[in-house]
Protein backbone atom coordinates (compact mmCIF):
# COMPACT_ATOMS: atom_id res chain seq x y z
CA UNK A 1 0.00 0.00 0.00
CA UNK A 2 1.78 3.34 -1.52
CA UNK A 3 0.69 6.34 0.78
CA UNK A 4 1.68 9.98 -0.03
CA UNK A 5 0.89 13.57 1.79
CA UNK A 6 -0.13 15.85 -1.15
CA UNK A 7 1.86 19.23 -1.71
CA UNK A 8 -0.46 21.19 -3.48
CA UNK A 9 0.84 24.32 -5.88
CA UNK A 10 1.63 27.05 -3.32
CA UNK A 11 -0.72 30.00 -5.19
CA UNK A 12 -2.40 30.86 -1.89
CA UNK A 13 -0.66 29.47 1.71
CA UNK A 14 -0.52 32.10 4.24
CA UNK A 15 1.06 29.39 6.69
CA UNK A 16 3.63 27.72 4.45
CA UNK A 17 6.29 29.97 3.16
CA UNK A 18 9.40 29.26 1.35
CA UNK A 19 11.51 26.33 3.22
CA UNK A 20 9.25 26.03 5.91
CA UNK A 21 6.73 23.38 4.24
CA UNK A 22 4.76 21.66 6.67
CA UNK A 23 6.63 22.78 9.98
CA UNK A 24 4.37 25.66 10.97
CA UNK A 25 1.71 25.53 13.56
CA UNK A 26 -1.21 25.19 11.16
CA UNK A 27 0.53 21.88 10.63
CA UNK A 28 0.56 20.48 13.77
CA UNK A 29 -2.94 17.98 13.10
CA UNK A 30 -0.97 17.04 9.75
CA UNK A 31 2.16 16.06 12.11
CA UNK A 32 0.31 13.95 14.11
CA UNK A 33 -1.46 12.05 11.54
CA UNK A 34 1.99 11.04 9.87
CA UNK A 35 2.93 9.98 12.85
CA UNK A 36 -0.15 7.58 13.42
CA UNK A 37 0.75 6.55 9.87
CA UNK A 38 4.31 5.41 10.46
CA UNK A 39 2.44 2.68 12.33
CA UNK A 40 1.86 0.54 9.94
CA UNK A 41 2.81 2.39 6.53
CA UNK A 42 5.59 4.55 4.80
CA UNK A 43 4.26 7.88 3.59
CA UNK A 44 5.81 9.86 1.02
CA UNK A 45 5.11 13.32 0.00
CA UNK A 46 4.29 14.04 -3.70
CA UNK A 47 2.88 16.96 -5.79
CA UNK A 48 -0.58 17.17 -7.65
CA UNK A 49 0.74 15.42 -11.00
CA UNK A 50 1.83 12.08 -8.90
CA UNK A 51 -0.78 10.86 -7.45
CA UNK A 52 -1.29 8.20 -9.84
CA UNK A 53 1.54 6.29 -8.11
CA UNK A 54 -0.30 6.07 -4.86
CA UNK A 55 -3.00 4.17 -3.17
CA UNK A 56 -3.94 7.07 -1.32
CA UNK A 57 -3.30 10.49 -1.20
CA UNK A 58 -3.79 12.76 2.05
CA UNK A 59 -4.69 16.71 1.62
CA UNK A 60 -4.93 18.70 4.39
CA UNK A 61 -7.14 21.93 4.20
CA UNK A 62 -6.14 24.68 7.16
CA UNK A 63 -7.82 27.24 5.47
CA UNK A 64 -9.90 29.22 2.70
CA UNK A 65 -6.79 29.72 0.67
CA UNK A 66 -5.85 26.39 0.29
CA UNK A 67 -9.37 25.47 -0.73
CA UNK A 68 -8.21 28.10 -3.69
CA UNK A 69 -4.96 25.87 -4.10
CA UNK A 70 -6.40 22.44 -4.36
CA UNK A 71 -9.35 23.33 -7.10
CA UNK A 72 -6.24 25.18 -8.86
CA UNK A 73 -3.50 22.45 -8.67
CA UNK A 74 -6.06 19.77 -9.80
CA UNK A 75 -7.49 22.20 -12.46
CA UNK A 76 -4.03 23.37 -14.06
CA UNK A 77 -2.22 19.56 -13.68
CA UNK A 78 -5.49 17.70 -14.20
CA UNK A 79 -3.48 14.47 -13.19
CA UNK A 80 -4.27 10.75 -13.70
CA UNK A 81 -5.59 9.16 -10.57
CA UNK A 82 -5.58 5.22 -11.72
CA UNK A 83 -7.31 4.49 -9.38
CA UNK A 84 -5.80 6.91 -6.07
CA UNK A 85 -8.23 7.81 -3.48
CA UNK A 86 -7.55 11.72 -2.08
CA UNK A 87 -8.28 11.71 1.42
CA UNK A 88 -9.08 15.54 2.80
CA UNK A 89 -8.72 16.36 6.42
CA UNK A 90 -7.68 19.25 8.67
CA UNK A 91 -9.34 22.08 10.29
CA UNK A 92 -10.13 23.90 7.52
CA UNK A 93 -13.12 21.15 6.04
CA UNK A 94 -16.40 21.81 6.53
CA UNK A 95 -18.24 22.26 3.17
CA UNK A 96 -16.82 20.08 0.43
CA UNK A 97 -19.36 20.88 -2.03
CA UNK A 98 -16.19 22.76 -3.60
CA UNK A 99 -13.94 20.27 -4.21
CA UNK A 100 -16.12 17.58 -4.64
CA UNK A 101 -15.13 16.73 -7.81
CA UNK A 102 -11.32 15.70 -6.72
CA UNK A 103 -11.90 13.90 -3.77
CA UNK A 104 -12.75 10.66 -2.32
CA UNK A 105 -12.83 10.36 1.31
CA UNK A 106 -13.37 13.52 3.94
CA UNK A 107 -12.33 13.57 7.24
CA UNK A 108 -13.73 15.99 9.40
CA UNK A 109 -12.82 17.03 12.51
CA UNK A 110 -9.61 15.41 14.81
CA UNK A 111 -8.51 12.32 12.66
CA UNK A 112 -5.77 10.86 14.70
CA UNK A 113 -5.71 7.70 16.41
CA UNK A 114 -8.11 6.99 13.45
CA UNK A 115 -6.57 7.47 9.68
CA UNK A 116 -4.92 4.02 9.75
CA UNK A 117 -8.62 2.78 9.99
CA UNK A 118 -9.61 5.09 7.70
CA UNK A 119 -7.30 3.83 5.10
CA UNK A 120 -8.17 0.09 6.20
CA UNK A 121 -12.14 0.74 5.03
CA UNK A 122 -13.32 0.69 8.47
CA UNK A 123 -16.65 3.16 8.49
CA UNK A 124 -16.73 6.34 11.25
CA UNK A 125 -19.81 9.02 11.56
CA UNK A 126 -17.35 11.72 10.94
CA UNK A 127 -15.37 10.43 7.65
CA UNK A 128 -17.36 10.46 4.37
CA UNK A 129 -16.91 8.19 1.30
CA UNK A 130 -17.99 9.18 -2.20
CA UNK A 131 -18.53 5.91 -3.33
CA UNK A 132 -20.74 4.98 -0.48
CA UNK A 133 -22.58 8.10 -0.43
CA UNK A 134 -21.98 9.89 -3.76
CA UNK A 135 -24.54 12.19 -3.11
CA UNK A 136 -24.05 13.15 0.19
CA UNK A 137 -27.14 12.30 1.55
CA UNK A 138 -26.35 10.83 4.86
CA UNK A 139 -25.71 13.10 8.18
CA UNK A 140 -22.10 13.53 9.21
CA UNK A 141 -20.06 14.89 12.81
CA UNK A 142 -16.98 17.02 13.02
CA UNK A 143 -15.30 14.59 15.40
CA UNK A 144 -14.06 16.67 18.76
CA UNK A 145 -10.88 16.43 20.63
CA UNK A 146 -9.26 13.15 21.64
CA UNK A 147 -6.00 14.51 23.31
CA UNK A 148 -3.54 16.94 23.54
CA UNK A 149 -1.57 17.88 19.47
CA UNK A 150 1.90 18.04 19.73
CA UNK A 151 3.21 21.40 20.91
CA UNK A 152 -0.24 22.59 22.04
CA UNK A 153 -1.97 23.05 25.20
CA UNK A 154 -4.69 20.55 26.67
CA UNK A 155 -7.32 22.84 25.58
CA UNK A 156 -9.30 23.25 23.00
CA UNK A 157 -11.98 25.74 22.07
CA UNK A 158 -13.30 29.45 23.42
CA UNK A 159 -14.83 30.39 26.45
CA UNK A 160 -17.11 32.87 24.17
CA UNK A 161 -20.42 32.15 22.25
CA UNK A 162 -19.98 34.97 19.45
CA UNK A 163 -22.38 33.78 16.95
CA UNK A 164 -20.22 34.53 13.58
CA UNK A 165 -17.17 32.00 14.92
CA UNK A 166 -16.40 28.48 13.31
CA UNK A 167 -13.99 27.60 16.28
CA UNK A 168 -16.64 28.02 19.18
CA UNK A 169 -19.28 25.83 17.50
CA UNK A 170 -16.96 23.36 15.33
CA UNK A 171 -14.77 22.86 18.40
CA UNK A 172 -16.40 21.73 22.20
CA UNK A 173 -14.55 23.82 24.71
CA UNK A 174 -12.63 21.14 27.69
CA UNK A 175 -12.41 24.06 30.13
CA UNK A 176 -14.19 26.25 32.40
CA UNK A 177 -16.27 29.49 30.55
CA UNK A 178 -14.42 30.96 33.36
CA UNK A 179 -10.88 30.39 32.69
CA UNK A 180 -9.07 32.08 30.02
CA UNK A 181 -8.93 31.86 26.13
CA UNK A 182 -5.74 29.55 25.33
CA UNK A 183 -4.12 31.51 22.31
CA UNK A 184 -2.87 29.95 19.44
CA UNK A 185 0.39 28.60 19.39
CA UNK A 186 1.31 30.60 16.08
CA UNK A 187 1.24 33.67 17.69
CA UNK A 188 3.53 31.89 20.89
CA UNK A 189 6.02 30.99 18.61
CA UNK A 190 6.33 34.64 17.47
CA UNK A 191 6.29 36.10 21.20
CA UNK A 192 3.39 36.86 21.10
CA UNK A 193 -0.17 36.34 23.53
CA UNK A 194 -3.17 36.00 22.39
CA UNK A 195 -6.16 36.19 24.72
CA UNK A 196 -9.85 37.60 24.50
CA UNK A 197 -10.74 41.06 25.23
CA UNK A 198 -12.23 40.31 28.35
CA UNK A 199 -9.89 38.13 29.55
CA UNK A 200 -6.35 39.98 28.14
CA UNK A 201 -3.98 41.20 30.49
CA UNK A 202 -1.04 43.32 29.31
CA UNK A 203 1.75 42.93 32.17
CA UNK A 204 4.76 43.57 30.11
CA UNK A 205 6.03 46.08 26.86
CA UNK A 206 5.15 42.81 24.57
CA UNK A 207 3.29 41.83 21.25
CA UNK A 208 -0.38 40.81 22.20
CA UNK A 209 -3.51 39.66 20.09
CA UNK A 210 -6.90 40.52 20.75
CA UNK A 211 -10.61 41.06 18.80
CA UNK A 212 -13.04 43.28 19.10
CA UNK A 213 -14.83 41.97 15.76
CA UNK A 214 -17.27 45.12 15.93
CA UNK A 215 -16.75 48.85 15.43
CA UNK A 216 -19.76 49.38 17.40
CA UNK A 217 -20.82 48.34 20.76
CA UNK A 218 -24.34 47.43 19.33
CA UNK A 219 -23.16 45.18 17.08
CA UNK A 220 -21.09 43.54 19.57
CA UNK A 221 -23.58 42.85 21.31
CA UNK A 222 -26.15 41.71 17.84
CA UNK A 223 -23.15 38.64 17.47
CA UNK A 224 -22.75 37.92 21.06
CA UNK A 225 -19.30 39.71 21.50
CA UNK A 226 -20.11 40.68 24.81
CA UNK A 227 -17.54 43.99 25.03
CA UNK A 228 -18.60 47.56 26.01
CA UNK A 229 -17.03 51.00 24.97
CA UNK A 230 -16.39 51.29 28.56
CA UNK A 231 -13.96 47.63 28.74
CA UNK A 232 -12.16 49.38 25.74
CA UNK A 233 -11.19 52.17 27.62
CA UNK A 234 -10.59 50.59 30.74
CA UNK A 235 -8.25 48.38 28.84
CA UNK A 236 -6.42 50.65 27.39
CA UNK A 237 -6.56 53.43 30.41
CA UNK A 238 -4.79 50.84 32.57
CA UNK A 239 -1.71 51.11 30.65
CA UNK A 240 -1.30 54.54 31.92
CA UNK A 241 -0.78 53.26 35.42
CA UNK A 242 1.95 50.59 34.52
CA UNK A 243 5.86 51.61 33.87
CA UNK A 244 7.10 50.17 30.83
CA UNK A 245 9.93 51.07 29.84
CA UNK A 246 9.02 49.92 25.98
CA UNK A 247 6.58 49.96 23.04
CA UNK A 248 3.49 48.24 23.66
CA UNK A 249 1.71 46.02 20.53
CA UNK A 250 -1.56 45.63 20.47
CA UNK A 251 -3.11 43.52 17.24
CA UNK A 252 -7.00 43.46 17.48
CA UNK A 253 -8.69 42.19 14.70
CA UNK A 254 -12.31 43.41 13.48
CA UNK A 255 -14.94 42.12 11.36
CA UNK A 256 -16.75 45.06 8.81
CA UNK A 257 -20.12 43.89 6.76
CA UNK A 258 -22.47 42.19 8.71
CA UNK A 259 -25.80 41.39 7.58
CA UNK A 260 -27.00 44.48 8.90
CA UNK A 261 -24.23 47.03 8.17
CA UNK A 262 -23.73 49.58 5.10
CA UNK A 263 -20.71 51.48 3.76
CA UNK A 264 -22.55 54.61 5.24
CA UNK A 265 -23.51 53.01 8.74
CA UNK A 266 -19.68 51.51 8.82
CA UNK A 267 -17.94 55.05 7.92
CA UNK A 268 -20.11 56.38 11.07
CA UNK A 269 -19.33 53.55 13.22
CA UNK A 270 -15.02 53.80 12.27
CA UNK A 271 -15.48 57.70 12.84
CA UNK A 272 -16.87 56.97 16.53
CA UNK A 273 -14.36 54.09 17.25
CA UNK A 274 -11.64 56.31 16.16
CA UNK A 275 -12.26 59.29 18.14
CA UNK A 276 -13.06 57.26 21.40
CA UNK A 277 -9.67 55.25 21.09
CA UNK A 278 -8.12 59.21 20.25
CA UNK A 279 -9.49 60.45 23.21
CA UNK A 280 -7.64 57.94 25.01
CA UNK A 281 -4.42 59.61 23.79
CA UNK A 282 -3.60 61.41 27.15
CA UNK A 283 -1.61 64.28 27.61
CA UNK A 284 -0.92 64.19 31.17
CA UNK A 285 0.51 60.84 31.43
CA UNK A 286 2.98 58.55 29.43
CA UNK A 287 2.59 55.59 28.00
CA UNK A 288 3.55 54.18 24.69
CA UNK A 289 1.34 51.87 22.57
CA UNK A 290 1.16 50.83 18.74
CA UNK A 291 -2.36 49.94 17.83
CA UNK A 292 -2.26 47.34 14.77
CA UNK A 293 -6.03 47.19 13.20
CA UNK A 294 -6.80 44.29 10.91
CA UNK A 295 -9.94 43.89 9.69
CA UNK A 296 -11.59 41.19 7.70
CA UNK A 297 -15.46 41.13 6.14
CA UNK A 298 -18.26 39.19 7.58
CA UNK A 299 -18.19 35.23 6.02
CA UNK A 300 -21.39 33.92 7.10
CA UNK A 301 -19.27 30.45 8.05
CA UNK A 302 -21.49 27.11 7.68
CA UNK A 303 -22.44 25.20 10.70
CA UNK A 304 -22.41 28.74 12.83
CA UNK A 305 -25.83 30.62 14.68
CA UNK A 306 -25.08 33.52 11.45
CA UNK A 307 -24.65 30.47 8.45
CA UNK A 308 -27.80 32.35 6.81
CA UNK A 309 -27.27 35.44 6.76
CA UNK A 310 -25.73 37.40 4.10
CA UNK A 311 -22.23 39.40 3.33
CA UNK A 312 -21.72 42.24 1.16
CA UNK A 313 -19.17 41.90 -0.89
CA UNK A 314 -20.81 44.96 -2.90
CA UNK A 315 -19.19 47.33 -0.25
CA UNK A 316 -16.02 49.47 -0.21
CA UNK A 317 -14.57 48.71 3.22
CA UNK A 318 -11.58 50.56 2.33
CA UNK A 319 -13.56 53.80 0.91
CA UNK A 320 -15.93 53.45 4.55
CA UNK A 321 -12.91 53.17 7.15
CA UNK A 322 -10.77 56.19 4.70
CA UNK A 323 -7.76 53.41 3.97
CA UNK A 324 -5.84 54.33 1.62
CA UNK A 325 -4.24 52.06 -0.88
CA UNK A 326 -1.59 50.02 0.88
CA UNK A 327 -2.18 52.64 3.85
CA UNK A 328 -0.50 51.92 7.34
CA UNK A 329 -0.33 54.69 9.36
CA UNK A 330 -3.84 55.92 10.32
CA UNK A 331 -2.96 58.27 13.43
CA UNK A 332 0.15 59.25 15.48
CA UNK A 333 -0.20 60.91 19.23
CA UNK A 334 2.12 61.80 21.94
CA UNK A 335 1.42 57.67 23.73
CA UNK A 336 -0.70 55.75 21.28
CA UNK A 337 0.25 55.23 17.32
CA UNK A 338 -3.24 53.70 15.53
CA UNK A 339 -1.90 51.81 12.14
CA UNK A 340 -3.75 49.76 9.06
CA UNK A 341 -2.41 46.14 9.69
CA UNK A 342 -2.89 45.80 5.81
CA UNK A 343 -5.46 46.44 3.33
CA UNK A 344 -9.32 45.53 3.96
CA UNK A 345 -9.67 41.90 1.95
CA UNK A 346 -10.92 42.97 -1.63
CA UNK A 347 -14.61 42.12 -3.01
CA UNK A 348 -13.15 39.21 -5.20
CA UNK A 349 -11.68 37.89 -2.49
CA UNK A 350 -14.27 37.36 -0.46
CA UNK A 351 -16.14 35.67 -3.21
CA UNK A 352 -13.59 33.15 -3.32
CA UNK A 353 -14.19 32.81 0.57
CA UNK A 354 -18.10 32.44 -0.06
CA UNK A 355 -17.17 30.14 -2.70
CA UNK A 356 -15.78 27.56 -0.34
CA UNK A 357 -18.69 28.22 2.41
CA UNK A 358 -21.72 28.40 0.26
CA UNK A 359 -20.84 26.02 -2.99
CA UNK A 360 -22.96 23.69 -4.07
CA UNK A 361 -21.57 20.73 -5.89
CA UNK A 362 -22.29 22.54 -9.53
CA UNK A 363 -20.52 25.77 -8.27
CA UNK A 364 -17.17 24.54 -8.92
CA UNK A 365 -17.06 25.50 -12.47
CA UNK A 366 -18.36 28.64 -12.03
CA UNK A 367 -15.62 28.96 -9.13
CA UNK A 368 -13.15 27.95 -11.52
CA UNK A 369 -14.48 30.45 -13.92
CA UNK A 370 -13.66 33.06 -11.31
CA UNK A 371 -10.41 32.00 -10.30
CA UNK A 372 -9.32 31.25 -13.97
CA UNK A 373 -10.37 34.90 -15.93
CA UNK A 374 -7.50 36.98 -16.26
CA UNK A 375 -10.12 39.99 -17.41
CA UNK A 376 -11.18 40.11 -13.64
CA UNK A 377 -7.88 41.44 -12.85
CA UNK A 378 -8.02 43.81 -15.42
CA UNK A 379 -10.99 46.15 -14.68
CA UNK A 380 -12.28 47.58 -11.15
CA UNK A 381 -12.86 45.46 -8.57
CA UNK A 382 -16.58 46.05 -7.91
CA UNK A 383 -17.39 46.34 -11.74
CA UNK A 384 -16.04 42.59 -11.46
CA UNK A 385 -18.31 41.78 -8.80
CA UNK A 386 -21.16 43.47 -11.12
CA UNK A 387 -19.73 41.33 -14.43
CA UNK A 388 -19.85 37.86 -12.48
CA UNK A 389 -23.31 38.48 -11.02
CA UNK A 390 -24.70 39.69 -14.13
CA UNK A 391 -22.64 36.48 -16.33
CA UNK A 392 -24.23 33.76 -13.93
CA UNK A 393 -21.05 32.95 -12.35
CA UNK A 394 -21.98 34.31 -8.61
CA UNK A 395 -25.56 32.82 -7.50
CA UNK A 396 -27.82 34.76 -4.81
CA UNK A 397 -27.40 31.87 -2.75
CA UNK A 398 -23.25 32.72 -2.23
CA UNK A 399 -23.34 36.12 -0.80
CA UNK A 400 -26.68 36.66 -0.27
CA UNK A 401 -29.26 35.40 2.81
CA UNK A 402 -30.31 31.49 2.47
CA UNK A 403 -32.74 29.60 4.42
CA UNK A 404 -32.41 26.23 6.02
CA UNK A 405 -33.85 24.54 3.22
CA UNK A 406 -31.23 25.92 0.93
CA UNK A 407 -28.32 24.82 2.83
CA UNK A 408 -25.56 23.28 0.73
CA UNK A 409 -24.09 21.87 3.83
CA UNK A 410 -27.38 20.04 5.30
CA UNK A 411 -25.43 16.94 5.57
CA UNK A 412 -22.78 17.84 8.15
CA UNK A 413 -23.88 18.66 12.22
CA UNK A 414 -21.65 19.69 15.02
CA UNK A 415 -21.49 19.34 18.54
CA UNK A 416 -24.06 22.43 19.69
CA UNK A 417 -27.86 22.75 18.35
CA UNK A 418 -27.13 25.82 16.26
CA UNK A 419 -30.70 25.51 14.26
CA UNK A 420 -32.45 27.25 16.75
CA UNK A 421 -30.30 30.38 17.16
CA UNK A 422 -29.47 30.38 13.33
CA UNK A 423 -33.32 30.56 12.39
CA UNK A 424 -34.29 33.29 15.05
CA UNK A 425 -31.35 35.68 13.95
CA UNK A 426 -32.43 34.69 10.91
CA UNK A 427 -36.09 36.27 11.67
CA UNK A 428 -34.59 39.02 13.52
CA UNK A 429 -35.29 42.59 11.83
CA UNK A 430 -31.76 43.93 13.49
CA UNK A 431 -29.74 41.70 11.39
CA UNK A 432 -31.18 42.81 8.23
CA UNK A 433 -30.02 45.92 6.35
CA UNK A 434 -31.89 49.27 7.03
CA UNK A 435 -31.41 49.96 3.35
CA UNK A 436 -31.42 48.86 0.06
CA UNK A 437 -27.66 48.87 -1.76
Amino acid sequence: MKICILVLDNIKSPHRRKNSHFDGFAYTGLRRIVRDLHKKYTPEYCHVSSIGKYDFVLCTLTSFDDYYNLVYSFEKNKPEKNGCKVIVGGAGVVNINLIYKYIDIAVWGRGENQIVKIIDGEQFDNVWRKEDDPQLKKQYNIRQFVEPAEGNSEFVGCRNRCFYCGYTWHRKSNYSRSGHYKGSETYKQHDMQEDDWNGLNIVSASHYVSALDGLSQDTRFLVNKKITDESIKNKINELYERDFNHRIHLTVYMILGYPWETQKSIAEDWKELESMLVSLDRTEKKMKLNLFLKFTPFNPVPLTPMQYLASSPEINFRKAIGQKHMQCKKYVGRNIHIFFQSPVMGPLRLLEILFCSRAKIEDNENYCKMIFTNRLKQIDRFKAVDFLKTKGIVGKHIYGEITKNQSPFSYLKTYANIEKIATKLSQNKSYKKTVTV
